[in-house]
């Protein structure tokens, strides 16, 4: 998808306003809704002829006035898609910069989350429970590791 930069939603916000007099929303949410009476059947109606009423047989408003505030609320909700796809896209892209850049890190585990460390001591290797730390990401799978049992298992391993 292309980006859309802030200043072309908000043209886009304004032109697709009911009171932009250059786009003639107003005309086309008219004609739109008149098409849209003619498809279900109406026959040569106006929106505004058609009131709509609650269950307690209350006029609400008329059908012209339910179409302008479904417009308003379906345009904003477009472009609200639109800000937040743009927003996800520019940041897809940062990580897809950063990765071909060499700068993006694809860490094993959060940070400061506990692993277990193999350690050699004067009477053989131990396992140490620590907090991972970034300096560590090269020794995972070697000497750091995510469980208990990948630790005692590698410790085996050397044993034999």
């Amino acid at each position: 998808m292309a980006k859309i930069s802030k200043n072309t939603i908000n043209n886009l916000r304004e032109f697709m306003s009911r009171g932009c007099k250059y786009s003639g929303t107003q005309e086309i949410v008219n004609d739109l809704m008149n098409e849209s009476l003619r498809e279900m059947g109406a026959k040569v109606i106006e929106a505004d002829d058609v009131s709509l009423i609650d269950w307690d047989d209350d006029t609400i408003g008329t059908l012209d006035d339910f179409a302008n505030i479904f417009w308003d609320k379906a345009v904003e909700s477009f472009l609200n898609v639109l800000a937040t796809e743009n927003i996800s896209m520019k940041k897809l892209e940062e990580y897809e910069n950063a990765e071909e850049d060499g700068r993006l890190v694809l860490m094993p585990c959060k940070i400061g989350i506990f692993v277990y460390v193999l350690r050699e001591s004067w009477n053989g290797w131990n396992i140490d429970k620590k907090k991972f730390k970034y300096g560590m990401i090269d020794k995972v799978g070697k000497t750091v590791f995510l469980t208990k049992e990948e630790a005692e298992k590698a410790l085996e391993e050397m044993s034999i």
